[in-house]
């Protein structure tokens, strides 16, 4: 998809609180302006929608990465946590 740029013109009002929703959202400006248009459209894309699940998986995957770089477990536990992890990342992927 090619991108483009544009530009907005707004009045300091409209910054702060186009800034305020932006940071409230922990989102780029342009992701944070893609979510206000989908919202305008009743449509909310995977990657907000599910937004808390992906971050929470996210966390667990680097979690469980660092439990299987120990030398505690043997290899056949580490390929199976890791073989966990793509399967749970499979199932979030099939959310969007």
């Amino acid at each position: 998809m090619a991108m483009n740029r544009f530009m907005v013109s707004m009045s300091d009002e409209d910054i702060e609180c186009f800034e305020a929703g932006r940071e409230a959202e922990k989102m780029s400006k342009s992701a944070y302006i893609r979510l206000l248009i989908a919202e305008h459209e009743n449509r909310v894309p995977g990657f907000i929608k599910y937004k808390e699940i992906i971050n929470s998986f996210a966390n667990l995957n680097n979690n469980i990465k660092e439990i299987v770089v120990q030398k505690s477990f043997d290899d056949s536990t580490k390929l199976m946590l890791l073989e966990k992890i793509d399967e749970l990342k499979i199932e979030i992927q099939k959310l969007s």
